[in-house]
């Protein structure tokens, strides 16, 4: 390619030749090439899209250019549902993970409250040990002053 509309393209980069090449659909673009065998030839180019270039043939320019218009829509609304579709199944995926996370602290939270209720129940069942322990230590300490007593009272 060595011309676009009849201006040099030497030196131009790949986003200067593509925003020369697009342009409103239906007009036409002068390509000049040369091969090399230093042989050159010019293409006129129709822009648009193939969909706009069938149009164009089948209902005329005017209503090719509406046809075009909402074909490039359709297609941009088609990537958003894509991307939305993406961004649910992504977002489903992190709840059912929040939901199976739930799940496992609420199962975890039971077994806590068993351990605790069994826990709370050994500790009981200690505390009434200890409390019966006291009794006895007392009845002994009671049996044991009045041993005394009954033996100092005999030994006097």
């Amino acid at each position: 390619l060595i011309s676009i509309d009849n201006e040099n393209v030497f030196g131009w980069n790949l986003k200067t030749l593509r925003s020369r090449l697009h342009g409103t659909p239906g007009t036409y673009v002068t390509l000049d090439f040369e091969r090399t065998n230093d042989k050159s030839y010019r293409v006129n180019v129709m822009r648009g899209t193939p969909q706009y270039i069938q149009y164009q043939d089948m209902y005329g320019p005017a209503n090719a250019s509406q046809l075009d218009a909402l074909v490039l829509q359709k297609r941009e609304e088609q990537k958003f549902n894509s991307m939305v579709e993406k961004q649910l199944k992504t977002e489903q995926a992190k709840f059912a993970q929040v939901q199976d996370h739930r799940r496992l602290a609420e199962s975890r939270e039971q077994d806590l409250k068993r351990q605790l209720d069994s826990l709370q129940k050994e500790l009981y069942e200690e505390e009434r040990k200890t409390e019966l322990a006291i009794e006895e230590i007392h009845q002994l300490e009671e049996k044991s002053k009045k041993k005394s007593m009954w033996d100092f009272g005999s030994s006097n």
